[in-house]
């Protein structure tokens, strides 16, 4: 049943709506349109509503039942409706650089107005762009020498045509019609913003053969929705990628998400970052492509297999060696050291060449960024990361590890906005989200972090990582029931101290007892004796308040261990405010690192504390450089 409606409530017509501008974009409701710079991006009618309701009240909060009142007069509608509205939403403030949404937890959102134009660049940032990619082929020791011969062909002018054919299913087997139902539209959602030249067709299309077919059957198989997806390649019409799905038929809406998003991701790893050439001249390529699309963040051994045949196919296609680099970086991260260092060797190789044939390879930067951020000092590799976004901004990667970097020293606003750029650039992996939701749960936005991953599961139901940013919003807090539970039912890889580390601190924030907080701290020394002491092990003992045990913990790192982002989230400010916490960045290397570049973590930069910092950061660097031993002891009362 629908619940009454507000009478002092307007519901939002479209029709009547007048433009308004927002930064640098220009909202049109009636046209359904937000234009940014040359490009206009069309908007679903709810997700628009949303908008335009949210500006009505610019700086206030609209809770979800106003929500619902303006935007579905009044309908019972999911919370997970509105939260892809605003998901939806998010990625286009992020590129306006004119307004953000607040998430206002058990109430509501707000939308929030900024000043200027932070979008627009001054000639002398344009400048910069070519001096640092200069400035970075010098210090990697590259030639910009390019073998024509293994020259990328030109790119099409035009984009791939891509023709969706409805799902067949039994006539009697409505479920299983229905899912098809507006798949094309629903593809050609997901890939706004991201790139990809490819233009969505229906069966019949007059104007041409279209690149690729996508085709696939569904049934209702007893409450079990089950579907299969083809692509077939355009030239020979063999199926160049295919895949299962299934989901209760009550999970419906979600499955249908999973299947448009699940083309969209294909569509995109053949008719972006310049693959398209490629693509539709070589069936072999194309296959290997597709098939190296699936591994990303699964197993990346198997990506580094592919990757290697899919340059030795073509080997002027930069983006083909940033990826080789990438993967192979990302591989030898399991290994022992002395193979972990020649598997880093190689990656950085592989991005000399990558970059070799194109400067503007932003993953190929991020590739020397994976293979050196465990031994380089911090500043380096910022530095690194700056060049990196200067010679592609719009890469994913580039920004998602200047997010990293950024968390590791306390900058956790701009590891938020650096994190929403990067998925905003590239949502089609996991790994995007994974980010996003991990660094907004450092800077205390509990329910924003929720948001994402609720979101995510209805493409990622099981996906590992997804897991993970779960269970780490229950050790903050955040519902831990619900995500004891998790961690109890699902197979997630893990030493078996870790676990039952894990498990005893959930527990502990479940119940709040005594004895449950004795257990846990006494489940997570454990940890640190049978896998050895880790930054995550200090920071479960600064939630759970002993202070004093999480710097014995920490004197007790191992060299070149790393600062966790953690460290500096809501549940750690005791351990944070301690006099001590400027010896272990010191430590770590942070401390050298705030007072090398300037860039003071987000604590240090309320009024009046910047001075303080500065100096007790200096002084920890000073002790450390003439090798006086950590402090481990609480300070003495006078």
């Amino acid at each position: 049943m629908d619940r009454p409606i507000s009478l002092s409530l307007r519901s939002v017509d479209l029709a009547n709506e007048a433009a308004f501008q927002l930064g640098s974009a220009l909202v049109d409701p009636q046209a359904h349109e937000c234009v940014i710079g040359d490009t206009a991006t069309r908007l679903q009618p709810q997700t628009l509503k949303v908008l335009v309701a949210l500006h009505d009240k610019s700086g206030h909060v609209v809770t979800r039942e106003e929500l619902i009142d303006r935007c579905w007069n009044g309908r019972i509608v999911g919370d997970d409706v509105i939260n892809r509205c605003i998901s939806l939403l998010r990625p286009i403030a992020a590129r306006s650089g004119g307004f953000r949404i607040e998430t206002i937890p058990r109430s509501g959102y707000r939308l929030i107005e900024m000043a200027g134009e932070p979008g627009r660049k001054s000639s002398r940032s344009l400048l910069l762009l070519g001096a640092a990619c200069a400035l970075l082929l010098a210090v990697i020791g590259m030639s910009a020498f390019v073998d024509r011969r293994t020259a990328a062909p030109q790119a099409a002018a035009d984009p791939a045509l891509v023709e969706v054919q409805p799902l067949s299913a039994s006539a009697e087997d409505h479920a299983a019609l229905a899912l098809g139902e507006g798949m094309g539209s629903s593809i050609e959602r997901d890939l706004e913003g991201s790139g990809t030249a490819a233009r969505i067709i229906d069966a019949g299309y007059a104007g041409g053969g279209p690149s690729l077919q996508v085709r696939g059957t569904s049934i209702d198989d007893q409450g079990e929705l089950r579907a299969s997806l083809q692509l077939m390649w355009g030239r020979s019409g063999n199926v160049v990628w295919a895949a299962n799905f299934h989901r209760p038929v009550g999970q419906f809406d979600q499955l249908q998400d999973q299947l448009s998003l699940q083309v969209a991701r294909e569509l995109h790893c053949a008719y972006a970052d310049g693959r398209a050439p490629y693509f539709d001249r070589d069936f072999e390529f194309a296959r290997l492509s597709l098939a190296h699309c699936d591994t990303l963040g699964v197993n990346f051994d198997e990506a580094v297999r592919l990757d290697n045949q899919i340059v030795q196919r073509a080997p002027g296609f930069a983006r083909g060696w940033a990826e080789f680099a990438m993967d192979t970086a990302l591989a030898s991260e399991s290994l022992p050291p002395l193979l972990r260092a020649a598997g880093d060797r190689h990656a950085i190789e592989l991005a000399r060449r990558s970059l070799a044939l194109d400067p503007h390879q932003g993953l190929a930067y991020t590739a020397i960024i994976v293979s050196t951020y465990a031994t380089a000092p911090w500043s380096d590799t910022e530095r690194l990361a700056r060049q990196a976004i200067a010679a592609d901004p719009t890469s994913p990667e580039a920004h998602a590890w200047h997010s990293i970097l950024f968390g590791m020293v306390g900058r956790v606003q701009d590891a938020l906005n650096e994190s929403r750029l990067a998925y905003q650039f590239d949502h089609f992996l996991p790994g995007k989200v994974d980010q996003l939701a991990r660094i907004n749960a450092v800077a205390g936005f509990f329910q924003d972090s929720e948001d994402a991953l609720t979101q995510a599961r209805r493409f990622w139901p099981t996906h590992p990582w997804i897991d993970s940013d779960e269970i780490l919003l229950g050790l903050e807090g955040f519902a831990p029931d619900h995500s004891l539970a998790l961690l109890a039912r699902r197979g997630l890889a893990m030493s078996d101290a870790r676990r039952a580390a894990l498990m005893a601190v959930l527990k502990w924030r479940v119940a709040s007892g005594q004895s449950q907080r004795d257990a846990a701290i006494k489940a997570v020394e454990a940890a640190a004796a049978a896998d050895g002491v880790n930054p995550e092990q200090v920071w479960l003992l600064a939630l759970l308040g002993d202070v004093d045990e999480a710097y014995q913990l920490a004197d007790r790192l191992p060299l070149g261990a790393r600062a966790d982002a953690r460290w500096f989230g809501p549940g750690a400010d005791a351990f944070l405010s301690d006099p001590r916490f400027m010896s272990l960045a010191a430590r770590v290397g942070i401390a050298q690192a705030w007072l090398q570049t300037g860039l003071w973590p987000d604590f240090c930069t309320v009024p009046g504390k910047l001075v303080s910092c500065r100096s007790a950061a200096a002084a920890a660097v000073s002790a450390a450089a003439k090798g006086r031993a950590f402090a481990i002891r609480p300070p003495q009362l006078s």
